[in-house]
């Protein structure tokens, strides 16, 4: 009997992202009751509201805006889609608290789905599973999402997907014929991702550049059409430009934090960061490597760097440049704010 791969590489995907599903449901399958930490109860309370007053809000309900209000002008400090997107699971599912919490699982799980379909295109199906396998049960993944940092960690399951397309359309460069196609989708997706959350964009912008100026020295060659950049930068404007107020308004958030200045950690050149006098996380072994992931994985870290540095062909340099984009954002010494928020 033959197996269709089509049908198998299917099936494998299912099955991955459905046990995804499942572990970082298990929270609420007995417990159906809201739970989180952080900001968990903010983000349900604005998700809620709108479900119940039945529209979408920007200015903040009088019970928020006495907490968070100072911070952004008793507005929502970022574009309000998600917790529209919260509130229409909660009208459609029927349960302002189950429907809630489902959909903040299906939607940061996706993050699984997410590099599955980066790794399978890069290196092949087994990579691809074995990689995203076991993210699943990635423990700073987890209490990220446990945490209740919801808009943030969807944000971040676009970041492979954008290095995937852009990645593409780098790589068209040095086929028969350039494919700006995949420029635009990227236009399109960092777009998406700001609207989750800012911070996410932050991040895919940095590998992006990081990984230009590897390909630029490494091929001697320069990789951009001025046609093709400028679309891409109408397809931005055109898209986010009624919202720029949001995070750069002048009562925004974003510029307060700015002006105040983030607090500097004393990461060192060879750890990722220390844990912060008062962590902004509820758990400080989330800070540490071995609490996280075993020191035991740390030689087959460095092997796979390794590995990317000797081969450096175009795919291995996208990974690293997304290593290296890591350790910048990661080391709050070196760009102040809130590295915990990247390590996840």
């Amino acid at each position: 009997m033959k197996i269709n791969k089509l049908y198998l590489e299917i099936s494998l995907a299912v099955i991955l992202y459905l046990a995804a599903i499942y572990i970082w449901s298990l929270p609420f399958q007995k417990n159906n009751m809201p739970y989180g930490e952080t900001d968990s109860g903010t983000h349900f309370t604005l998700g809620d509201y709108m479900a119940q007053t039945d529209k979408p809000v920007y200015n903040l309900p009088f019970y928020l805006a006495t907490q968070y209000g100072y911070w952004n002008n008793n507005k929502i400090w970022y574009p309000p889609q998600f917790h529209v997107d919260v509130s229409i699971a909660q009208i459609l599912g029927g349960d302002r608290v189950m429907s809630a919490f489902l959909f903040y699982a299906i939607i940061c799980s996706l993050i699984v789905l997410a590099s599955y379909l980066l790794f399978r295109n890069l290196f092949g199906v087994l990579i691809g599973f074995l990689s995203s396998f076991f993210l699943i049960f990635s423990t700073r993944d987890i209490l990220w999402y446990l945490f209740g940092q919801y808009p943030q960690i969807a944000s971040f399951v676009y970041t492979p997907i954008v290095l995937y397309s852009y990645y593409k359309y780098v790589d068209s460069f040095f086929s028969e014929r350039k494919k700006p196609i995949y420029l635009y989708i990227t236009a399109v997706l960092l777009s998406i991702q700001f609207f989750f959350h800012p911070q996410g964009i932050v991040a895919s912008v940095l590998v992006i550049i990081i990984f230009s100026l590897f390909t630029i020295i490494k091929e001697r060659r320069f990789i951009f059409d001025i046609k093709h950049f400028l679309v891409f930068l109408v397809i931005i404007v055109i898209v986010l430009g009624p919202f720029f107020s949001i995070p750069l308004g002048k009562e925004s958030k974003f510029k307060k934090d700015l002006a105040i200045g983030g607090e500097k950690s004393d990461a060192g050149f060879f750890y990722w960061t220390k844990t912060p006098k008062e962590p902004g996380v509820g758990y400080p072994g989330y800070y540490s490597y071995g609490a996280m992931n075993g020191i035991w994985t740390l030689p087959f870290v460095l092997l796979g760097i390794a590995f990317l540095l000797v081969s450096r062909k175009r795919k291995e340099m996208l990974l690293l440049s997304w290593l290296i984009a890591l350790y910048i954002l990661f080391h709050e010494a070196i760009i102040g704010g809130r590295a915990e928020r990247f390590i996840e």
